[in-house]
């Protein structure tokens, strides 16, 4: 055994802590669903029947780079639109207000072009 405890098992740990505050609950939360977002990267393409090679060439980038990518834990929403463009998809956000749901907003993000892609990938 590696002597490392499963994220699962810390979540729980964390959550089940009275010592804890709300906010600190609510930020590992927020944490374990961008973990949850980030195995979907990889189940995405996958599902788009591509593979990372073909996603790389597609933004123009190295496959050991998107591998990269799909492990990161934050990334802009440019690279995310990016890859998701690559797979076929586009990139919605949502703002939510839970106390004034009539500002609620979503906002569709164009794909970037294949230059932007490639600058914002490849960190240029």
């Amino acid at each position: 055994m590696s002597g490392r405890n499963k994220f699962s098992e810390l979540r729980e740990a964390f959550l089940n802590d009275p010592e804890r505050g709300v906010a600190r609950r609510e930020e590992i939360e927020a944490l374990g669903r961008a973990y949850g977002a980030l195995v979907a990267l990889h189940e995405l393409r996958e599902a788009a029947g591509a593979t990372q090679a073909d996603v790389a060439h597609d933004l123009g980038v190295s496959q050991p780079y998107v591998a990269k990518l799909e492990k990161r834990g934050d990334m802009s929403l440019t690279t995310l639109s990016s890859y998701l463009a690559a797979l076929g998809g586009r990139l919605e956000v949502r703002a939510i207000f839970p106390e004034h749901p009539e500002e609620n907003v979503a906002l569709a993000l164009p794909a970037a072009d294949s230059t932007a892609g490639r600058e914002s990938l490849s960190g240029k």
